[in-house]
């Protein structure tokens, strides 16, 4: 019995895309270096070249979700302050990748992100609130709670598509934050 060869072109971003099928197909839990190999016709073994391990490879996930995540421009020609574009607009962008990849719902829910790709959008979303007047503190919590919503609402949507509801709580939370900023401003 021959030991299966590393097929040519395996890279990294490969074994992500791979992985990131193999779990929209049937789930995070049928994720393995074993099942992934086999998909890639290689060795497990083969494998470790481009992840360092399961955890790397989980990372790695959220990258392939979130590695090209572009805020959505709202639709409803209002006039917003950058920042509460960039956030409604992250979180916009969020939800629907998340409904693209409904099985990698609960690695979003259980493990935090740490991919590079995602955390640079992430920062380009800080900047604009900490240059919309956003203490450090305040910026991290608004990041925090909208990602928190939209996460949480895309873990509901899993059953029924919930535009107008989305939507709604959205622009619940943004207006809610913008207002407590106002209000942060007067007080200084």
């Amino acid at each position: 019995m021959s030991a299966k060869r590393e097929p040519a072109g395996l890279s990294r971003a490969r074994v992500c895309a791979e992985a990131l099928a193999l779990v929209d197909e049937e789930g995070l839990e049928a994720l393995t270096m074993r099942r992934l190999g086999a998909r890639l016709d290689c060795e497990a073994m083969s494998l470790y070249r481009h992840v360092r391990d399961k955890a790397d490879l989980l990372d790695a996930l959220h990258a392939a979700v979130l590695g090209d995540l572009e805020p959505e421009e709202p639709t409803d020609g209002k006039r917003h302050p950058k920042w509460r574009v960039l956030l409604g607009g992250l979180a916009r962008a969020l939800r629907s990748a998340l409904l693209r990849h409904p099985n990698v719902l609960p690695l979003f829910t259980t493990r935090p992100v740490s991919a590079p790709e995602a955390v640079a959008t992430v920062a380009r979303v800080h900047g604009a609130l900490l240059g919309g007047g956003f203490s450090a503190r305040d910026t991290e919590r608004a990041v925090l709670v909208v990602g928190m919503f939209t996460i949480g609402h895309a873990v509901f949507e899993k059953q029924q598509r919930r535009d107008a509801t989305f939507r709604f709580g959205l622009d619940a939370l943004l207006d809610g934050i913008e207002r407590d900023q106002r209000a942060h401003r007067r007080r200084q």
